[in-house]
């Protein structure tokens, strides 16, 4: 049985926190988990030197800090996640945001980690927030980010369509067991995609004068794409799932992957990323389809 025991939402206080918190209650409601909602303050007293820090003025400055902080946290959304229900936590920590969030994902055994993107100004609409380009990067858990839009999270409604794009790496087993279990669990249509590479433009033998016509393009086409069904039908057999396959070919994936999220009206988006420090340019795909889909990305 898929479960999410424990759902992790940082809290920063800005406009997008609310939407945040609200998915991740729905989701923690549905699966009946331990939620947390967590800010963390930056330390005015790392920032400081030892003879600052020991200044009596400084040290009731960072106290009434945090405790104002506290109070913020303990009322927010209160109505919406009631102080008595003894599944929601509220946590105020110290330290570099980023970095204390991993920390808490790791020590804590979080299952799923609920953050709003930002950046949705128009200078900024290619960017991810630093700390959502760190927390992907590092988080030893799967992440769900907002769309990249000003308005955030959607209404929370359920799952009935969900995409899986998988690229045959090694995390995109794992990545489709999470996209179907969740699938499973909402009763929702999963559709496997995958992006062949666009043969337009082609070099190298396969695309010389005498076969570089129409038909071998077409050719070459058929040949990824009946190699990528063979791959997803093994794919699918190693985990029992039973999903639609969608091949598309491109030059841009993250586009390509989001042009079908768009084609076939999903309401969640599954992606594998890698943490090896080999893997730059699946983390760069992942961020780039974290900042153009069109509904909630999981990256696992």
């Amino acid at each position: 049985m898929f479960s999410l025991a424990k759902i992790l939402a940082p809290v920063d206080f800005s406009v997008r926190s609310p939407g945040g918190v609200r998915y991740a209650g729905w989701l923690a409601c549905h699966f009946r988990s331990e939620l947390t909602l967590l800010h963390v303050l930056d330390s005015i007293v790392d920032e400081f030197s030892v003879r600052e820090a020991l200044d009596p003025a400084v040290r009731k400055l960072s106290e009434k800090w945090r405790s104002r902080t506290e109070a913020l946290l303990a009322n927010f959304m209160l109505s919406e996640l009631p102080n008595h229900d003894p599944r929601v936590r509220r946590i105020v920590s110290t330290g570099h945001p980023a970095e204390e969030i991993v920390r808490f994902v790791g020590s804590e055994h979080t299952s799923l980690l609920v953050i709003p993107t930002c950046g949705f100004e128009p200078f900024r609409s290619c960017l991810l927030g630093s700390v959502v380009s760190r927390i992907l990067h590092d988080a030893g858990c799967p992440v769900l980010t907002s769309p990249h839009a000003q308005e955030g999270f959607p209404e929370p409604i359920g799952f009935r369509k969900i995409l899986c794009a998988v690229d045959f790496r090694p995390q995109s087993l794992k990545t489709l067991a999470w996209a179907s279990q969740i699938a499973g669990e909402f009763q929702a249509h999963l559709t496997i995609a995958h992006i062949t590479p666009s043969t337009e433009g082609g070099v190298g033998a396969y695309f010389n004068p005498e076969r570089s016509g129409i038909w071998a393009t077409e050719s070459r086409h058929r040949e990824f794409a009946e190699h990528a069904r063979q791959e997803i039908e093994e794919m699918q057999k190693a985990i029992g799932a039973t999903a639609s396959v969608l091949i598309n070919s491109g030059m841009d994936v993250p586009q390509a992957v989001c042009w079908a999220a768009s084609q076939i009206e999903a309401d969640l988006v599954v992606v594998g990323r890698e943490r090896s420090g080999s893997a730059d340019r699946v983390r760069t795909k992942v961020y780039s389809i974290v900042r153009q889909s069109p509904c909630p990305v999981v990256s696992v």
